[in-house]
């Protein structure tokens, strides 16, 4: 069974940006490091303001970057909390079906903050050696 071919391209979306930039590290730059730059739709071609300008040979070379469109969107405690136990769920559920609820219960109970959507690394002392509080650490460090 064939499928028609849809009549609408999508183009992925956000901006692509190129530019005429300098390309020869072991060699100083004789002038501006970019000489030019315009942002388009993704997907398009090198817009002729940027491709006119690039001659082989000069150093120069036609570069294209990919600015990312939006700050990263972290996930709300409520909802990592809520990923953490359906994973573990469904890896205690695969790996030991008869013992899964004991099995979860004990997690949940060794873990708490974890599995509530904290995260387990904020708030930890960097110098402290595993296992001691950083309060001693530092005692030890005046004395």
């Amino acid at each position: 069974m064939m499928r028609a071919a849809s009549t609408t391209t999508r183009k992925p979306a956000g901006l692509w940006r190129y530019s005429l930039r300098w390309s020869l590290p072991h060699k100083p730059c004789p002038g501006p490091l970019e000489l030019a730059a315009a942002e388009v739709p993704a997907g398009d071609q090198c817009p002729p303001v940027v491709a006119d300008l690039w001659k082989p040979g000069t150093g120069y070379a036609v570069c294209v970057d990919f600015p990312q469109p939006a700050e990263i969107r972290r996930w709300s405690d409520e909802r990592k909390a809520q990923a953490r136990r359906r994973n573990l769920a469904r890896r205690v559920e695969k790996a030991a079906p008869l013992f899964a609820d004991e099995l979860i219960a004990r997690e949940l109970e060794a873990r708490p903050d974890y599995f509530a959507g904290k995260n387990p690394h904020r708030g930890l002392a960097t110098d402290a050696p595993p296992g001691l509080d950083a309060s001693v650490t530092n005692e030890r460090a005046t004395q």
